[in-house]
């Protein structure tokens, strides 16, 4: 799933969610890392990083907060590095 992709994380491609009668928790951490040092980082690799982190935890809270508050709640846990 691309993170940063609003299609990728929208509500309907959740099938785990209706195999499993619903979405009590989410947690979210970060399983890309693109990395080098300062000197050798380009601004758009920094901006993939930053876009990962940033919009990809926006989308994905949006989303999943639909099928949270579909049920009544539940919790959302994210883990930073």
């Amino acid at each position: 799933m691309d993170v940063t992709n609003e299609e990728d994380v929208h509500p309907s491609r959740s099938n785990f969610a209706v195999a499993f009668g619903g979405l009590d928790i989410v947690v979210f951490q970060r399983g890309n890392c693109l990395f080098g040092t300062t000197e050798e980082t380009s601004l758009a690799l920094e901006l993939k990083n930053q876009s990962i982190y940033q919009t990809g935890y926006f989308l994905v809270a949006r989303k999943r907060l639909l099928c949270l508050n579909s049920k009544n709640g539940g919790n959302m846990v994210f883990i930073a590095k």
